[in-house]
């Protein structure tokens, strides 16, 4: 009898402690346990919301053409690629209109440069050392970069016509994407004449400081570089460069002198607003 109730003394002590470390156990299904259990919640990152593609895109159309003698031989040639704004369908008034602005200068362009592949032709038939693998050339390739609110359009090209060298030469295009309109690059900054003339006195800085060049332009150099907006001027992704072909500030032999300039140098005197546009 008192094994008995010992027995039962001893198992209604030890049930308590039972139940209590059948509450510490976790629930199968991931419910919450005690303080050691770990609840995991599945986190998704937003999706970025996609930018819709313009209505428009760029692309290059090339017109090129030969001229040959009685002969057969060839003794001219030209070849100009422009670029044009192409509209996707359904595009709306304002982009048609831009897209007209665009594409009129282009148009002008191509009219130009046939006008002087076509002399070629003429000049070359009265030219007796053309065709015996040689012959007039007149070429002009595009490229371009978009770079914030501005499309910056580059033309290079070469030209001979006899003579003892071919010119090169560049010009280049601002289109403001936002305003649909050619720009001149000083209207990049808040303040164009501000701008113009502290691009005029860091381009005379460098090139005063560059040893290749030392003596060798010509006496009006600093004038015509005042003037660099109206020449070959190219955005890029962190700076702005500014070309002008042979024969502008010095002789032939000099080449074309290339100066880059980086935002970092120019970022003051763009302005909030030409920062802005510029996207930098």
């Amino acid at each position: 009898m008192k094994r008995l109730l010992s027995f039962m003394l001893t198992l209604a002590l030890c049930l308590p402690m039972i139940a209590c470390g059948l509450g510490n156990t976790p629930a199968d299904n991931g419910g919450a346990g005690n303080g050691n259990s770990t609840n995991h919640t599945d986190t998704q990152t937003p999706e970025t919301p996609e930018v819709p593609a313009p209505p428009y895109t760029f692309v290059t159309e090339t017109t090129a053409d030969k001229y040959s003698n009685d002969e057969g031989k060839l003794i001219a040639s030209y070849s100009y690629s422009i670029i044009r704004m192409k509209l996707a369908e359904g595009a709306d008034e304002a982009v048609q209109t831009m897209a007209e602005t665009f594409n009129a200068e282009m148009d002008a362009l191509l009219g130009r440069c046939l006008e002087s592949g076509e002399e070629l032709g003429d000049w070359a038939i009265y030219d007796p050392n053309i065709g015996d693998g040689n012959h007039y050339t007149d070429e002009v390739d595009v490229s371009w970069e978009q770079v914030g609110d501005f499309l910056s359009i580059s033309y290079n090209g070469y030209y001979w016509a006899g003579g003892a060298h071919g010119m090169p030469n560049c010009y280049s295009y601002l289109f403001d994407l936002e305003r649909g309109v050619y720009i001149d690059p000083i209207e990049i900054a808040d303040d164009p004449e501000l701008f113009r003339s502290t691009v005029t006195d860091l381009l005379l800085d460098e090139l005063d400081s560059n040893p290749d060049y030392a003596g060798g332009f010509f006496e009006d150099y600093a004038a015509t570089t005042s003037k660099w907006n109206e020449f070959c001027v190219l955005l890029g992704e962190t700076d702005m460069t500014v070309v002008f072909a042979p024969y502008v500030l010095g002789p032939y032999a000099m080449g074309a002198v290339e100066v880059s300039i980086g935002y970092d140098e120019i970022r003051t005197v763009l302005g909030e607003g030409g920062v802005e546009r510029l996207g930098i």
